[in-house]
Parts: structure tokens; C-alpha cells; sequence
């Protein structure tokens, strides 16, 4: 699966993990079913992505990596 099709997936509330690159969506919820991400959040990362803005994309993917380890002992912290 091409990274395109996962992202349109997840977008549409699909979040299918992507075997042929071994890569989860971007918010980890086709490996944590607890996370629920909502469409204006997957929307806006997604438009992000799209326009090459990586800070924007880089900060969400935090985001979403805080929010699958919220039950871990774990800090999360960018660059």
C-alpha cells in the first residue's frame, strides 16, 4: 500500500496498518483501538502533509504519540 491510500484511508476512519511498509497510521490507532482521533484532526494533518509543512506534521505526530503512550510513564518531546 502506498502511503497516499493509507492516508485516505485513515482520513475516511479507516486506519488500516500499512504491512507492506510495516507502518502504522499516523495517530498509531490501527494498533491501539482506544485512540479515537477526530476527522478535523486527521483532516488538518492530512492538508499538512499534502503541503509539505513538516513542522506542522512533525508537531501532530507528537501529538499523537503523547496521546497513544498516555497510560505509559513515558515523556515525549520534539526536536
Amino acid at each position: 500500500m502506498v502511503h497516499n491510500e493509507q492516508l485516505r484511508l485513515w482520513l475516511n476512519g479507516m486506519s488500516v496498518h500499512n504491512d507492506e511498509h510495516n507502518e502504522c497510521c499516523p495517530d498509531f490507532s490501527c494498533c491501539n483501538h482506544l485512540v479515537e482521533t477526530s476527522f478535523e484532526v486527521r483532516e488538518a494533518f492530512v492538508l499538512a502533509w499534502e503541503a509539505g509543512d513538516e513542522e506542522q506534521v512533525n508537531r501532530m505526530l507528537m501529538m499523537f504519540l503523547g496521546s497513544a503512550l498516555s497510560d505509559e510513564k513515558i515523556y515525549v518531546t520534539g526536536g
